[in-house]
């Protein structure tokens, strides 16, 4: 197998993934296989190290329960996404409410009746309806992007879900390559297609893990 190091075979993703997925699964994994526990450290492994077949099926076994996990709890946050656009769809058509009661006819025809110049009445409702208005507006704008008010930085949640059922075929694809791999893995004479699936696992698990990341 030639001097393989542990970097050549990220799984630092997978075993977090796995972890918050399927605690279950990780644990017996990991209680399997306590001679090699460093391999389920959650973060990063510090220092190089060399490995042998042995290692390379823990890590591919570690693949594999995280490609399931994935594809097992897809339908759950494919709802959790769904109920969080269609709460965003409810607070929006709230503020297009708001953004059209500031510059309704219904503040036009209140602000006519205070015609005389320098009202005081006409002045604080052409203030409210402007005010109004214009948070009507922002709010909206906000809620487009898809944010949160608390956080400017976060992704669009349409982007989300594709993201998602992009992976979840991913996922479905890895796991059909790897099932067989880890079976005849004894009588391989080379790994090099299993080291290829478990890294592109690992990349897999790191965007998985991002976008999950906000639905509890």
């Amino acid at each position: 197998m030639g001097n393989l190091k542990n970097s050549d075979v990220a799984t630092k993703n997978i075993t977090e993934l796995l972890y918050k997925l399927n605690k279950t699964e990780y644990n017996t994994l990991k209680a399997d296989n306590l001679s090699y526990d460093y391999l389920f450290k959650l973060g990063d492994i510090l220092g190089e190290k060399e490995i042998g077949a042995e290692e390379l099926k823990i890590k591919a076994n570690l693949a594999l329960e995280t490609l399931k996990s994935i594809v097992n709890n897809s339908e759950y946050y494919f709802k959790k996404i769904k109920d969080k656009l269609n709460s965003y769809k409810r607070i929006e058509l709230i503020f297009q409410i708001i953004t059209a009661l500031g510059g309704s006819a219904l503040f036009v025809t209140l602000v006519k009746n205070f015609d005389e110049e320098g009202s005081l009445m006409k002045e604080i409702l052409q203030y409210v309806g402007a005010i109004i208005a214009t948070t009507g507006s922002i709010l909206q704008v906000i809620m487009n992007k898809g944010l949160g008010a608390w956080n400017f930085n976060r992704r669009n949640r349409n982007d989300d879900y594709d993201v998602l059922v992009k992976s979840n075929l991913r996922a479905g694809r890895l796991l059909r390559n790897l099932e067989p791999k880890i079976i005849t893995f004894d009588t391989l004479n080379s790994h090099d297609e299993t080291i290829r699936i478990i890294n592109e696992t690992n990349d897999l698990s790191e965007n998985v893990g991002i976008v999950i990341a906000d639905y509890k």
